[in-house]
């Protein structure tokens, strides 16, 4: 992927003796500005002296960064399940010249590299589609991390307010509403004597959303997958339609999601290799244990964890008779079309691609890509708005 693909704009914040500026890429959360319950926290942040610090999904800096500046005698820790954002958030951790920062990779608390110190602060900005369970741990696993004189903050949409309020009542947690706005809540928790011994990091029960059938197979699915009802009820029907009926040698699904395409890949087609990434360790995570509950997680099935394919695909010798990609106008042309191009180099002689997109992106990105590069572009279905292509 080229360096710049992914870029969308830049943003600014001010705050107190602070001026940080935002490069921020397509496909993460508030790319054109930073959002309104990100401003509410930072201007409600705790009043003691940290020396640990966490920020709970950092996406791109916008939260943990303004700490780390007022905060240069802490350590902050930033970690986001997205490995796309926590990219970005390291990049403008050092382009603001914030070296007392530690930004990486975790899926809630389950991957912190704190060790056996505890948190002064625990930040986060609490996604709203995110269930109630994670919102739950947050506050409770939250509570187990945080030092003597610690505290949680967090800003949650309005609709939000009545789930934290009864999370503080039911664990008999003094959640503290410090601010509310036209349309978010603060919260605080201040260490409290009531805790568990540790964070729980059963991804089943903290982020299961509910079961679902799809080509007579059930995958267990999570919340928080951006527009999952719409993909799995008209827009994958269309992309498990158009696969091939004869068995596929090997395979690459491109983002894996909860496993929906290459777990069906697998069980369609018993003898190919498949292979699957996704950027989402939540997404990753659920294609595991789907596969590992449908006896799949064998040498046959390989997922891993990268931002983009490129990434995924460096150093990677294996080339591929199906690669199967969902294609999102939300990441931006640039990194659609880097995309295409590298699919044609990974497909053996011969060998196809099937893409799923918008008959929008069909049109003003696809089709174009195609002529241009002089590669066989073919319709073979077109439904609810949908067009899946086959690319040779």
């Amino acid at each position: 992927m080229k360096p710049d693909a992914w870029y969308k704009g830049t943003v600014s914040l001010a705050r107190e003796n602070i001026e940080l500026t935002f490069n921020v890429p397509h496909d993460v959360f508030s790319t054109l500005q930073i959002d309104e319950g990100t401003l509410a926290l930072l201007d409600h942040l705790p009043t003691s002296k940290p020396s640990l610090i966490l920020d709970m999904g950092c996406g791109y800096g916008a939260l943990g960064l303004p700490v780390a500046a007022l905060n240069m005698e802490a350590e902050v820790h930033m970690v986001d399940r997205d490995l796309l954002a926590v990219e970005w958030a390291g990049r403008n951790a050092e382009n603001n010249v914030l070296a007392n920062t530690e930004i990486y990779g975790s899926l809630g608390f389950r991957d912190l590299r704190h060790g056996k110190r505890l948190f002064d602060w625990i930040l986060c900005n609490v996604p709203a589609r995110i269930g109630d369970r994670f919102i739950e741990d947050l506050f409770v696993s939250g509570n187990a991390l945080l030092a003597s004189g610690g505290e949680i903050r967090v800003v949650v949409i309005r609709d939000l307010g009545p789930t934290v309020e009864k999370i503080g009542e039911e664990n008999k947690l003094p959640i503290e509403l410090i601010h509310r706005g036209p349309r978010h809540i603060v919260y605080a928790l201040k260490k409290s004597g009531v805790a568990k011994a540790s964070a729980d990091a059963d991804s089943q029960r903290l982020y299961q959303r509910d079961r679902i059938s799809v080509g007579g197979v059930e995958f267990d699915r999570p919340y928080d997958i951006s527009g999952d009802s719409i993909r799995v009820e008209k827009a994958l029907p269309i992309l498990i339609d158009g696969m091939p009926k004869r068995e596929q040698g090997d395979v690459l699904c491109v983002r894996s999601s909860y496993g929906i395409l290459p777990i069906l890949s697998r069980v369609r087609w018993p003898g190919s290799r498949v292979k699957t990434f996704d950027r989402d360790l939540l997404a990753t995570t659920f294609t595991r244990e789907n596969a590992a509950r449908l006896d799949l997680m064998n040498p046959q099935l390989e997922i891993e964890d990268a931002v983009d394919l490129h990434l995924y695909a460096a150093n990677k010798k294996t080339r591929f008779d199906l690669i199967t990609v969902e294609v999102s106008a939300s990441v931006g042309r640039a990194v659609v079309e880097d995309e295409l191009a590298l699919v044609m180099e990974l497909l053996k002689p011969g060998a196809q691609a099937l893409l799923l997109c918008g008959d929008r992106l069909a049109k003003e990105v696809l089709e174009p890509f195609a002529k241009r590069k002089k590669v066989s572009l073919y319709t073979l279905i077109t439904r609810n708005s949908m067009s899946l292509l086959r690319m040779s």
